[in-house]
C-alpha cells in the first residue's frame, strides 16, 4: 500500500494508523463532508478547513508545508472528476 509506504518513511517512529483513525482525525480538521457515488462505489469526501490543516503540518512537521499549500491552491483532480461525473448523471 502506497499509503502505508509514505506514512513508514516520513513518520518512522510512528505505527501507521488505522482508517477509522484517519477518518476521526479527518472529521476534526473537516467543515463537513459529503459522499459521491462513483461508479457502484460511495466514496467520502471531507471538506477540510485549510487554516486548521496548515497548522497541523506545521505543529506536526509530518507535511512539507510549501507543497501542502500548493495543492491547497489547486483543484483536487478525483474530486473534480466524481463532481463532474456526478453533474453529467444527474442532468
Amino acid at each position: 500500500m502506497v499509503g502505508e509506504q509514505a506514512w513508514k518513511k516520513r513518520v518512522p517512529s510512528a505505527q501507521v494508523p488505522s482508517a477509522t483513525k484517519i477518518g476521526r482525525a479527518l472529521r476534526n480538521l473537516a467543515t463537513g463532508s459529503e459522499r459521491i457515488k462513483v461508479g457502484e462505489r460511495q466514496h467520502k469526501y471531507h471538506r477540510v478547513n485549510p487554516a486548521l490543516l496548515m497548522a497541523w503540518a506545521e505543529r506536526s512537521t509530518v507535511a512539507d508545508t510549501e507543497v501542502l499549500r500548493s495543492r491547497i491552491a489547486g483543484e483536487c483532480d478525483l474530486l473534480a472528476r466524481a463532481v463532474k461525473v456526478r453533474a453529467s448523471l444527474a442532468g
